[in-house]
């Protein structure tokens, strides 16, 4: 079962209440037995290798982030290309495939502003995928149709550059922080706070406040990385942290005005 299954409220709770049992037991076992000068050099390397830690994996995550703002940027550049080399082609052809273009670009807005589940970019792929074909169906009947046009060229480059575009998106959607790495993160802040509360046992009247602080800083963090690693809507079941989708937003509404022109043409006596 992977952390995605969970939502980010559960991963907090759960989170914190491990780092604070890890500190508590560090503690207890520090006031039993007798420390010295190694347990507190050891707890200072346990804290920069989590350090590191944290570091690493929040490149990963941040990584993953930029790729899909790209992918939505891309992508949405794709279709509205696509949409206006389509009011070239023969007035049905163009009527239809800015249609069908529409139905892509909102489908692909749909996927994006849901929550991430397997399932549902399964089925959106799988509808999508239908909108493809169809596309093409139109597409080889332009070129047949003339496949000494210019146009009909231009147009079906189009129409593979945005499905080359889209097929990277969808995949930097599905893109994660692998859960080995998110699991072997915790286990070592579970271990650096542990030794914390170890240590803490030569100060035992004043010792949670600090240490439970840093705990919640930790767990913080960590729900931070797995924040930006949910591509999902900004809803509290997906993560706060969203990617803007105005520039699909606004391929739809030039796909609408390019619908609207090529159905006036087509009015046209």
């Amino acid at each position: 079962m992977s952390f995605t299954s969970f939502s980010l409220t559960t991963i907090f709770i759960a989170s914190l209440a491990t780092l604070l049992i890890a500190c508590e037991l560090g503690h207890r076992y520090g006031l039993r037995f007798k420390q010295t000068d190694q347990i507190s050099t050891l707890e200072a390397s346990m804290l920069g290798l989590l350090a590191l830690m944290i570091s690493f994996t929040f490149s990963m995550s941040l990584s993953r982030y930029d790729a899909r703002g790209i992918g939505v940027l891309a992508e949405a550049s794709a279709i509205d290309t696509a949409g206006r080399r389509a009011l070239l082609l023969p007035r049905d052809h163009a009527i239809i495939a800015i249609n069908l273009l529409r139905s892509f670009a909102r489908s692909q807005l749909d996927l994006t502003t849901s929550p991430q589940t397997d399932d549902l970019i399964a089925s959106a792929r799988k509808r999508m995928a239908g909108i493809e074909n169809a596309l093409w169906t139109d597409a080889r009947r332009v070129v047949e149709a003339d496949n000494t046009s210019f146009v009909s060229e231009l147009y079906v480059q189009s129409l593979n550059t945005m499905f080359n575009e889209h097929q990277k998106h969808v995949t930097a959607l599905q893109a994660r922080v692998p859960d080995i790495v998110l699991l072997g993160l915790y286990a070592i802040a579970v271990v650096s706070l542990g030794f914390t509360g170890y240590v803490s046992g030569n100060n035992p009247r004043f010792w949670r406040l600090p240490i439970y602080i840093t705990a919640i800083l930790v767990a913080s963090v960590i729900l931070l990385i797995q924040d930006i690693d949910r591509p999902g809507a900004g809803l509290p079941s997906t993560g706060f942290v969203s990617i803007s989708q105005q520039p699909m937003l606004e391929t739809t509404e030039a796909l609408d005005h390019c619908l609207a022109e090529a159905e006036a043409s087509n009015a046209q006596p």
